[in-house]
């Protein structure tokens, strides 16, 4: 797992993308690191994210710009984009993030991953350095929907093990076409779906 740096995580950075925090070490772990810890994850390394947590492109003054891993002249969206990068580039199965308004759900749809933004949980914040105390949540960044759904239960408790599989038989989806874009250079860039 990657965790992104405004989560605590015990004798790691807690930097928050701020160089001027360089030298600060989380003395213990965030609630939902202890869960994931609890449940056999391993936690690789600590995510550059957007200073503070106040920015869309995961610019930092410790870090620098978080780029997209396949397209390195465009950013991989924020503020936790330094989390999508690294399991966009493959360097782990899942990441933490945390979102007030797109910081999970942004890099995600920028890098091709799963992000789901849980409702705001104040107890589930324990030791992760927040934007807005009203509005802020973590969640899982993932390749695929049940992983998001396990690491979803467990960081929230549900330490069942099992993640029970929902049918999607009658459900129906809808792609609106209209917000495809029709810039050639996206278009060439392979960053939009194709048309039919």
């Amino acid at each position: 797992m990657i965790v992104k740096d405004n989560i605590a995580c015990a004798g790691l950075p807690l930097t928050l993308g701020c160089a001027s925090l360089a030298q600060l070490r989380a003395t213990t772990d965030a609630l939902v690191v202890r869960r994931l810890r609890e449940a056999g994850a391993i936690i690789l390394a600590r995510a550059n994210m957007s200073e503070f947590a106040f920015d869309v492109r995961s610019r930092s003054s410790l870090g620098g710009d978080v780029r997209h891993p396949r397209f390195p002249a465009i950013t991989a969206g924020g503020s936790s984009g330094g989390s999508a990068a690294a399991v966009a580039a493959g360097m782990a199965e899942g990441a933490l993030g945390t979102d007030t308004g797109g910081s999970i759900r942004i890099p995600c749809s920028y890098t091709g991953l799963v992000g789901l933004r849980p409702r705001v949980r104040r107890a589930q914040m324990q030791g992760i350095a927040p934007l807005s105390l009203s509005k802020d949540t973590v969640g899982p960044m993932v390749h695929n929907v049940q992983d998001a759904a396990l690491l979803h239960a467990i960081i929230h408790g549900q330490t069942s093990g099992a993640v029970t599989p929902l049918s999607l038989k009658g459900v129906r989806l809808g792609v609106i076409r209209a917000l495809e874009g029709e810039d050639p250079e996206q278009l060439a860039s392979g960053m939009t779906p194709s048309q039919p």
